[in-house]
């Protein structure tokens, strides 16, 4: 689940250049948020 996540999050920066700062930092975000959940299972 957090592979397919991370592969959208590269595939939608390297396609959106202008905007990959910000997509970057919810990926980050995102990837947070799901080791926090993964730990707490």
């Amino acid at each position: 689940m957090a592979t397919s996540a991370v592969h959208i999050c590269v595939l939608t920066a390297f396609s959106d250049v202008p905007r990959n700062v910000l997509i970057f930092r919810f990926c980050l975000i995102a990837l947070k948020n799901a080791s926090i959940r993964q730990r707490s299972l």
